[in-house]
């Protein structure tokens, strides 16, 4: 008899035990629960303020020379004052501002904490112009087209032969059936550069196996054959 009661003491205090363990893990969880709920509380409200209360922009600083003015700079970037400087798109912006403006060769914007943008331009320079239908248009030397000339190109802007150009988007990249004459048109340029030739009234990529720079209209230098 004694061995039974304390053998069914012993099954009481087990069972005890285990039903407690088991009220143990359920309270963990619940606790566990709560906390994850009041983590995801306190990240979705500190994400609303951080939209929507704090980080507002206070000030724009425009850096470098374009040619362009503050005021036409800031329309096309679409920043502007009382925006939350983490809703604005850096990218899109300096995409917006390089296109619609095209003598900006390159524009940088940054974030400066707590309530400041910084834009930086560079301004791009006319590397020659291409003929067209309806006159010339200018690019730089990576082919990004800068305006269009109307009538007979100014005498100091160098001649592009050998790009033929049907459709183009002023601020945009020519573009072309094939871009291989592009590319040589840049390797020229930059070969001219680094060997510091001047007074280029003419680049002539028409023929890859007789690259052609003419100076003065007088001086061939030939760079193929």
């Amino acid at each position: 008899d004694i061995r039974k009661t304390q053998s069914s003491l012993y099954d009481r205090d087990k069972a005890k035990a285990a039903s407690s363990k088991r009220k143990s893990k359920k309270k963990k969880r619940r606790m566990g629960l709560i906390y994850t709920l009041l983590f995801g509380l306190i990240l979705i409200s500190g994400t609303t303020l951080t939209f929507t209360v704090f980080f507002i922009i206070e000030d724009i600083k425009i850096e470098g020379d374009s040619g362009y003015t503050s005021d036409q700079i800031l329309e096309a970037s679409g920043i502007s004052v009382s925006q939350n400087m983490f809703r604005i798109s850096i990218k899109k912006s300096e995409e917006y501002l390089e296109r619609a403006l095209p003598y900006i060769e390159e524009a940088k914007i940054k974030r400066k904490l707590p309530s400041t943008v910084i834009i930086t331009v560079k301004k791009a320079t006319a590397a020659g112009a291409i003929k067209t239908d309806s006159g010339y248009i200018k690019i730089n030397r990576n082919g990004k087209i800068l305006e269009e000339l109307q009538g007979e190109i100014p005498s100091n802007i160098t001649t592009i032969k050998g790009i033929d150009v049907s459709e183009y988007n002023v601020g945009q990249t020519v573009h072309e059936d094939s871009d291989e004459h592009l590319e040589l048109f840049r390797k020229v340029y930059e070969s001219a550069e680094n060997n510091r030739i001047q007074s280029i009234t003419m680049i002539d990529v028409s023929d890859k196996l007789d690259l052609r720079i003419y100076c003065e209209n007088r001086i061939t230098v030939k760079l193929g054959s």
